[in-house]
């Protein structure tokens, strides 16, 4: 996106864009991972994550799918231009465990695929989740309690089309999926929650959310860009209003995190009218029109502003006497409040009738005193004009300053047939400057502040808030703001890293405060931290392991998670097996560590024989014509930190019999596993690839005295009787040794 504030004004320009729901909250979507990684940490400190998951399952036919001990990551949310405007995507990463993927032939059964999972794996549940299903839940608070905390649950019970891609096929995925998000559900409580939060304000707050909804903002081409958008119904208006279509614009600006949007009609009908008739005096009544789309409008249609009588005298040697207006008010009548040009722009124009009386007294200069009764009206018009700024304070509060240039005027006019009218000139005067003095007064109106703390802190955790810097009225109210750290909490940099064992990790923090750093209570297994923050990973690890680093300051402290790899670089899947007929397979390599960019792919042997391997992207293309028996290639992706390899294994044969065990266990340099297929069956025992250790005649496997990093083997059993046709194959694990 590349919105300016600038477009996002003149996109709301005139019109209100609230679709009368109170406020509008705009979300960047990376704004909202970075919600979702915090609570993902806190719950790993917490020990609040879900449990790893072990189970077996069928996909298809022939197909078993062994999932041991999978463990899911924090969720990330996405958009992809090709989904409805209202769905989005949530993705789950698996970040640890291993899965096995057994096929039977016959009564054959061998592992057509393996993996050892990682964060770097690439592998994820995916769901696509309709917003327009999803309603958010603000608990509401405990009656009689000054100071409340709410919780803001984000309850995503419709999500669907699940898809998981630990085994390849759209088909398996779907299944995998569903298998997935199922387990999710139900250990969730029967409903996919993720609370984001809770809320703490006092019963000062003016706008404070009942429920919203939420909808997505897709932005640009990118699967990743866009924004959330939350639809809030308040106190005021508790039921909420319509839904946005696919033409809705997007009113985030580039650089922001947030868009906070009041509508206008909020604003003027429950913020500022109550707070004015609470607050002149004179007892105003008024009315608001404007809704839907319509910018709305605030007139004054009664009460009227007290005025002490105005009295004049024309004292003289034969005529004296006064008139007066007695008291009187100036009424409302004609005050308008509107947005205006990016103002609240504050109008008077009214005009009244004022009653007059009095006494002349005259002398005829001989003793004798006349006196006459003098009464009439005065024509009184009033104009006036300020306009009012918004402001943010740092408290999030909206405030209104008024602008220089503002002016007040009052005009009063009288007639008189009599003899004697000195005293009916002489009186519009001082009226209309002590009317034009109680004008000038709409200059210093009181209005009240725009409490917003409730409704933009829906989606953050405590640790963070939504520092709002920008104001503006071109329509409703909109605010920009980001998210930082609150003023009584901090946090650390990075939140979430992955580094392979014995890595480095320097850890920073949002305040030079005094800090004490620890690693899972300062366990030598989870690694080391100094002082200063500086991270060591333990070595060795057989498994990805999470490590939680604590900084605390005083009774303030906040965590981050280290994902520990047994390797810097993986390629996924780490063992396929394929028969003829097979198309394309892609492969994956990621990285631990800060390493960026993308790895070169090699393949051997590189003569074609076993196939092509696309040095850019990673797809394998296997030959199109298989080698008779089997026959394996070692795939290998290249990071400036290191390789990792994966190893192809083609069949051009018949499984005719298992070997047992079909995985053997992870082994270290030289140490042996005894493989057997079923009595009566006579076999010739090979290993693949070449170097890979060595087998006896008698199944016994031994590892190579040499191994540089987590990989994996074949041994291949053939049956010496009927020749290469019939065979069977086990899968070896092979690591390094753990000292």
């Amino acid at each position: 996106m590349s919105n300016t504030i600038q477009d996002v004004l003149t996109a709301m320009s005139g019109k209100s864009v609230t679709l009368k729901w109170d406020v509008l909250v705009i979300h960047d979507a990376d704004a909202v991972n970075k919600l979702f990684a915090q609570q993902y940490v806190a719950n790993v400190a917490q020990g609040q994550v879900l449990p790893p998951i072990t189970t077996t399952l069928s996909p298809s036919s022939g197909v078993t799918v062994q999932c041991n001990a999978v463990t899911l990551g924090m969720p990330l949310i996405s958009f992809a231009p090709g989904l409805d405007p209202q769905d989005a995507i949530v993705i789950m990463p698996f970040v640890s465990g291993e899965i096995v993927v057994t096929t039977t032939s016959g009564q054959a059964e061998y592992v057509s695929g393996y993996q050892s999972i990682t964060p770097m794996s690439g592998y994820a549940l995916r769901m696509v989740v309709p917003l327009q299903q999803v309603t958010g839940q603000v608990i509401p608070p405990n009656h009689g309690q000054p100071v409340t905390a709410n919780k803001v649950v984000v309850n995503l019970a419709g999500a669907n089309t699940y898809a998981a891609n630990l085994v390849g096929g759209s088909s398996a995925a779907s299944y995998l999926g569903q298998y997935f998000g199922s387990v999710f559900k139900n250990e969730t409580g029967s409903a996919l929650q993720y609370e984001l939060g809770s809320l703490v304000f006092g019963s000062g707050e003016n706008l404070l959310p009942v429920m919203f909804d939420m909808r997505t903002l897709p932005g640009g081409t990118s699967s990743s860009d866009g924004a959330v958008l939350l639809l809030v119904a308040t106190n005021y208006n508790p039921k909420g209003g319509n839904f946005p279509g696919a033409e809705f614009p997007n009113l985030l600006p580039s650089g922001y995190d947030c868009t906070v949007i009041v509508a206008s009609h909020t604003l003027l009908n429950n913020l500022v009218s109550p707070y004015l008739q609470a607050h002149m005096v004179g007892g105003p009544t008024m009315g608001v029109s404007g809704t839907g789309s319509k910018v709305s409008v605030l007139t004054m249609n009664g009460g009227g502003y007290p005025m002490s009588a105005v009295t004049v005298s024309s004292p003289s040697e034969f005529t004296w006497g006064s008139i007066s207006t007695g008291d009187f008010s100036v009424p409302y009548n004609g005050i308008s409040l509107q947005a205006e040009n990016d103002l609240l722009t504050i109008n008077w124009n009214g005009s009244f009738e004022q009653p007059y009386s009095g006494t002349q007294f005259r002398s005829n200069g001989e003793g004798k005193t006349f006196g006459t009764l003098i009464h009439g009206n005065m024509d009184i018009k009033v104009s006036a004009n300020y306009t009012s700024r918004l402001g943010v304070t740092s408290g999030g509060n909206v405030t209104f300053t008024t602008q220089n240039g503002g002016y007040a005027h009052a005009t009063a006019s009288a007639s008189s047939n009599w003899l004697t009218p000195a005293m009916v000139r002489d009186l519009p005067g001082p009226v209309q400057g002590a009317v034009a003095n109680a004008v000038g007064g709409l200059g210093t109106l009181p209005l009240p502040s725009v409490k917003t703390f409730a409704v933009d802190h829906l989606l953050f955790p405590a640790q963070n808030a939504l520092v709002l810097s920008e104001a503006h009225l071109p329509g409703d109210v909109a605010l920009f703001g980001k998210i930082e750290p609150t003023e009584t909490a901090f946090t650390v940099a990075p939140l979430q890293v992955v580094l392979s064992q014995g890595e480095t990790q320097q850890f920073s923090l949002s305040d030079s405060a005094a800090t004490i750093w620890t690693v899972n209570g300062s366990s030598s297994s989870a690694g080391v931290i100094t002082p200063n923050g500086f991270y060591t990973a333990p070595s060795p690890v057989t498994a990805t392991t999470p490590v939680v680093v604590t900084a605390q300051q005083g009774a303030n402290k906040t965590t981050a998670v280290v994902l520990v790899v047994p390797a810097p670089v993986v390629v996924s899947p780490a063992y396929l097996l394929l028969s003829p007929g097979a198309g394309k397979q892609a492969f994956f390599a990621g990285c631990a560590g800060s390493t960026t960019g993308a790895p070169s792919w090699s393949i051997v042997p590189d003569d074609g024989t076993v196939g092509t391997i696309d040095a850019a992207s990673g797809v394998y293309t296997p030959p199109s014509s298989f080698p008779t028996g089997i026959a394996t290639a070692t795939i290998t992706a290249i990071f400036q930190a290191g390789s990792a390899s994966a190893l192809v294994c083609l069949v051009n044969a018949t499984f005719a019999f298992a070997v047992s065990p079909l995985i053997s266990p992870v082994l270290s340099p030289g140490q042996t596993q005894q493989f057997m297929v079923a009595s009566g069956v006579n076999v010739t025992w090979m290993v693949f690839p070449e170097g890979a250790g060595s087998i006896s005649g008698q199944g016994l496997y031994t590892a190579p005295d040499n191994i540089a990093q987590p990989s994996t083997a074949i041994v291949v059993a053939q049956d010496i009787i009927s020749g290469i046709d019939l065979m069977g194959v086990g899968l070896v694990l092979l690591a390094p040794p753990e000292s």
